[in-house]
């Protein structure tokens, strides 16, 4: 079992340095690509490119901290009173600004696809940003509970003992978790039942009105980039959810050597599927739909003739 023990060990560190590049890599190729003319005026597409963002800041702040701290032992990080508060603080609150904007695109596709008018007007751009600047200002003054929470004790970075461990820990469950995967499996349930009842949106006092073949592809592919990215995300929360609840549930008890090394190979491979939901869209989406696929070559073509452009002018 020692063996297993030092396998994790390694497992882990090239792990972690692998998903860091190719999660930084995904979520500026998926910026690249939705900044694009075919999709950066799309009200659900605003909600992807935010989750983009705060991805690769959460893929980028907490895994280097991670990195810097676990595998490369350098404990200044660990025992300094800011860098433990700031690495706990936005631990949880990008994480939760991510999974927020995921839950906010599928809502905004369960309101394009509803039979009311009044709630399909509420599938624009400038709603899209008024919802989101309110939304992140809460978690970003909400999450403010880990600055309170954390401090450096006994050399290592944790939560004090009692309440302020159960708030955070249930911060976390909240924002984090329940709340926004929740809402994409409700928005997605709601969204399905809308396209099962009809295909024509329908205006008051119009009718009926048709899809052009172009408005209908568009937005199937909006649906397939959404929906596929929520399910992802709420895959690998729930499988992290349940290795955590497990953990939880069995600390109190006694265990073997080689149940606790089993168990900790587990966790760490349910943690690293934790990270992965932060950068591993851009694999999906490319994956999964052709216009997405089609905008990304244009859209690499065009940066790359700009930098060749660019570069021939400098010389």
């Amino acid at each position: 079992m020692v063996l297993l023990a030092e396998i994790t060990s390694y497992m882990i560190s090239i792990c972690t340095i692998l998903i860091l590049i190719l999660a930084t890599t995904g979520n500026l190729l998926n910026l690249v690509t939705f900044l694009s003319k075919d999709f950066r005026t799309k009200s659900c597409i605003f909600f992807v490119i935010c989750s983009s963002v705060f991805d690769l800041l959460f893929i980028n702040i907490y895994l280097v901290f991670s990195l810097v701290i676990d595998y490369f032992s350098d404990n200044r990080l660990q025992t300094n009173r800011a860098a433990c508060k700031a690495r706990s603080y936005f631990a949880i609150c990008l994480a939760a600004m991510a999974s927020t904007c995921v839950f906010l695109s599928t809502f905004d596709r369960c309101l394009s696809t509803s039979r009311n008018v009044n709630w399909r007007q509420l599938s624009s751009i400038s709603f899209a940003r008024r919802i989101s600047v309110v939304t992140m200002l809460f978690l970003l003054i909400s999450s403010g509970v880990c600055l309170i929470a954390y401090d450096v004790f006994d050399g290592m970075c944790t939560t004090m003992s009692g309440f302020a461990t159960i708030a955070v820990v249930s911060y976390a469950l909240v924002f984090v978790s329940f709340i926004p995967h929740g809402g994409m499996l409700i928005c997605g349930v709601i969204t399905w039942i809308h396209m099962r009842r009809w295909r024509n949106r329908v205006d008051v006092g119009l009718g009926v009105i048709q899809q052009t073949p172009a408005s209908h592809r568009m937005n199937r592919q909006l649906l397939i980039l959404i929906f596929v990215h929520a399910s992802m995300s709420m895959i690998l929360e729930v499988q992290r959810d349940i290795v955590a609840t497990y953990n939880l549930i069995t600390n109190s008890t006694k265990k073997s050597v080689e149940r606790e090394q089993i168990e900790n190979f587990i966790t760490q491979i349910g943690l690293l599927l934790y990270y992965a939901k932060y950068g591993m869209a851009f694999y999906f989406n490319y994956a999964c739909s052709t216009l997405f696929r089609k905008t990304f070559r244009q859209s690499a073509q065009s940066v790359i003739n700009k930098c060749l452009h660019l570069r021939c002018v400098q010389s």
